[in-house]
């Protein structure tokens, strides 16, 4: 699927964090496809090792494959694992001082994203989305303070996990998952992780769900066939699986022969190392220009909401429903708010509708000590969030109605929990 006729002066980026390497994909005008930066001139090596350097006595950092070169130096101190470092909190010593783990992750990342000089200045990015092998409250937060500190005000910065990287990614890749499911393994550190997207029955529109496991105790030496190998016949392959895509330079670095050979028993393979940064372009891209993947196809992984939230309104004598989340948004970026009248019974009705097939429902949330006031004068502003895949927490407060009615400060809390 080409883009070559995309709107002008837009410049996309797919940025895949790992605690070892990180890839960046860009796409912008000119290009027909995504292509993917390398901080080694003419060569297609896009892993760029997740490591700093800090010169002794001296305020002046190195990252990536400098980094790496440096780190046998006396003169240098490296710091690595910069991920988990910063979703855990607190400092990191360094050359004797205490820094802040999550400044240094924000440091590596804004100097990783030079890489993108020759093509761009990071300030021209339009959007850029970060994708991690998983997500989850406190490592959603944590990347959000940490774009915080990118200092690239123009720019919407996002997040996803790799199993929706990965859908987005066969979705221009012609991928049909009628014909079996589509299968990723990606090795970071000791641990193999499998990604596996599949769907079941023939529906309208066809529902794409993910699988994901880990696997420990994997090695960058001679014995990852071996190991690989023994993983995929204890169960690690998917049952159907049609095509199966091998992530990152560690598997072509040891060769697996064998692996391979058993994978391409009935499938197709496919190796790279810059899937899910190309897949998260491609996933932004999308969501920016309203063509989400496909009408025919949609994608619940494990944190997309399974259910519309909405309320039912009065506009112009007509009542209409007013949407507030939607099923298929990841719930770490589903949010809402809205200011109302509040007419009627003292209480908001929340009308909650599953795409699973469930039946729709009402949950009521009643407000208690409301202040008598004239019909068509309670006004209303309510937030909603979610803190997880399931449970909705919504604050309602009173801001007054104009100079009539102070505001009273009264405020209510509640928790949904989605079905």
């Amino acid at each position: 699927m080409a883009f070559g006729n995309r709107e002008k002066k837009k410049i996309y980026v797919g940025y895949d964090l790992g605690e070892e390497t990180c890839q960046i994909s860009f796409f912008m005008p000119g290009m027909d496809e995504p292509g993917t930066a390398s901080t080694i001139a003419d060569s297609e090596i896009f892993e760029i090792p997740t490591v700093l350097a800090k010169r002794k006595g001296v305020n002046q950092w190195y990252y990536g494959n400098e980094a790496v070169r440096l780190s046998s130096d006396p003169g240098f101190f490296p710091v690595d694992s910069l991920l988990s470092k910063a979703c855990e909190g607190g400092n990191t010593l360094v050359d004797g001082n205490e820094y802040d783990s999550l400044s240094l992750l924000t440091l590596y990342i804004k100097r990783s994203l030079s890489v993108l000089s020759f093509f761009c200045s990071t300030n021209d990015i339009t959007e850029l989305r970060i994708t991690t092998a998983s997500m989850n409250g406190e490592t959603v937060d944590m990347l959000r303070s940490a774009a915080d500190g990118l200092g690239l005000r123009d720019t919407r910065i996002s997040f996803e996990d790799h199993a929706e990287s990965f859908f987005h990614y066969l979705m221009h890749s012609g991928a049909d998952f009628r014909n079996g499911g589509q299968q990723a393994f990606s090795l970071a550190g000791d641990t193999l992780r499998s990604c596996l997207l599949s769907c079941s029955g023939n529906t309208k529109p066809l529902v794409v769900t993910s699988d994901e496991k880990t696997y420990k105790g994997f090695s960058d030496g001679p014995g990852l066939d071996r190991d690989f190998l023994d993983c995929l016949e204890n169960g690690a392959m998917g049952d159907d699986v049609a095509e199966v895509y091998i992530s990152g330079s560690v598997f072509s670095r040891n060769g697996i022969d064998r692996s391979l050979r058993y994978i391409l028993n009935g499938r197709k393979a496919y190796e790279g190392s810059n899937l899910f940064s190309k897949g998260a372009v491609y996933s932004v891209m999308d969501k920016a220009s309203g063509d989400v993947s496909d009408d025919e196809i949609i994608f619940l992984g494990k944190d997309k909401l399974r259910s519309n939230v909405g309320i039912r309104a009065m506009d112009k004598g007509e009542e209409i429903y007013h949407p507030l989340m939607d099923a298929g948004t990841n719930w770490y970026e589903a949010g809402s708010e809205l200011t109302f009248v509040l007419t009627g019974d003292r209480s908001i009705p929340l009308y909650i509708t599953p795409i699973s097939g469930e039946k729709p429902y009402v949950e009521l949330l009643p407000l208690k000590n409301v202040p008598e006031r004239p019909e068509g004068t309670l006004r209303l502003h309510m937030v909603m969030k979610m803190t997880d895949v399931k449970t909705l927490k919504a604050v309602v407060r009173d801001p007054g109605f104009g100079q009539i009615y102070p505001e009273t400060g009264l405020s209510w809390e509640f928790t949904v929990i989605l079905g």
